[in-house]
């Protein structure tokens, strides 16, 4: 065995041997690391000259192109240049927007009594109209003829001619719709007369004068021209079996009394009132329904006025859509 101090000595070599080993792999391993950082730089660094250089690259080739765009184009854009007008500020035409506002413009309705109602854009001085007025004092041409005739699928006179069976063609749905509500409710109803030229209405108003005389004929028969049949919008009204036919008894009847109750929810207006026979200038008529339409026929049922007497509210309506430019 060696002395005790040479095991001491030989103890601390191998430590030191053990730490310069430890030492160098330490260091390989740094060393290692940093060259491939370096090398991971140098990647970097190139790639980035390379994008910085595409870029540039790429930037030129538009500066290029552009300013040869320009220089190529400089002539034609001249030349187009000089033929385009100078432009000059154009001024709304503000009045032909507020003229068409002002035709736009809802007109409104209000009998005593009734919710107003939206006025219908037509001339109704014209006979064609829906509210025209005709009586002694308001006569339509005596050559006045409705564009559309016919007769609606409801009972008729048969023993009449077609042209007194038929009415305008733009009422009969809603009137075939009322006289179907009133069999619902057990009325069975149909049309005794209907449109009349002037000439069917001479026929009778001359019958008439050579029985009661003129004036008394003029109490319940029209001159042409003053009667509403010749519009094809008034229709006299029965029941099938004739029962009081054209006399006042019908006000009395179930079936007088339904129309007189519900006709306006259907458009059409008890022309010839009772206790209105100065107003109208006729007689008590309970039979002769005028179609106005729903929103007219209403008003006046519930205003309880006469066409003759809502007139100057119609003609003031009418009056608006003149001035606004409707018609």
């Amino acid at each position: 065995m060696l002395p005790s101090y040479f095991s001491k000595f030989y103890s601390v070599r191998q430590g030191v041997e053990l730490v310069s080993t430890y030492h160098e792999r330490w260091y390989d391993k740094r060393m290692i690391s940093l060259k491939k950082k370096a090398a991971k730089h140098k990647r970097m660094k190139l790639l980035l000259f390379l994008i910085l250089g595409l870029f540039v690259a790429i930037a030129g080739w538009f500066a290029f192109r552009f300013v040869t765009l320009q220089q190529g184009d400089s002539a034609t854009t001249e030349s187009a240049l000089s033929t385009v007008e100078p432009y000059t500020p154009q001024t709304q035409d503000y009045a032909g927007l507020l003229s068409e506002h002002r035709k736009n413009q809802a007109v409104y309705i209000t009998l005593p009594g009734a919710d107003p109602i939206r006025a219908l854009i037509e001339d109704y001085d014209q006979p064609d109209s829906q509210w025209v007025l005709v009586n002694k004092q308001n006569a339509a041409p005596t050559t006045y003829v409705p564009e559309a005739l016919a007769i609606p699928d409801v009972e008729t006179r048969t023993d009449r001619g077609i042209e007194e069976r038929s009415v305008r063609t733009d009422i009969i749905a809603q009137l075939e719709k009322m006289i179907r509500a009133a069999e619902a409710d057990g009325h069975f109803l149909m049309i005794g007369s209907a449109y009349r030229p002037a000439s069917l209405q001479q026929l009778y108003f001359d019958n008439y004068s050579r029985v009661a005389g003129f004036e008394a004929a003029n109490q319940y028969s029209a001159l042409p021209g003053q009667s509403e049949h010749q519009l094809g919008l008034a229709v006299d009204l029965s029941t099938v079996s004739r029962e009081c036919y054209l006399s006042a008894c019908f006000t009395n009847l179930p079936d007088g009394a339904w129309l007189a109750t519900n006709a306006h929810k259907y458009g059409f207006h008890l022309r010839y009132q009772l206790g209105k026979e100065s107003i109208t200038g006729y007689q008590f008529e309970p039979w002769h329904y005028r179609y106005l339409g729903v929103d007219l026929a209403t008003a006046l049922y519930r205003s309880e006025l006469t066409l003759e007497e809502a007139w100057p509210y119609l003609q003031e309506a009418l009056t608006s859509l003149r001035e606004n430019g409707a018609i």
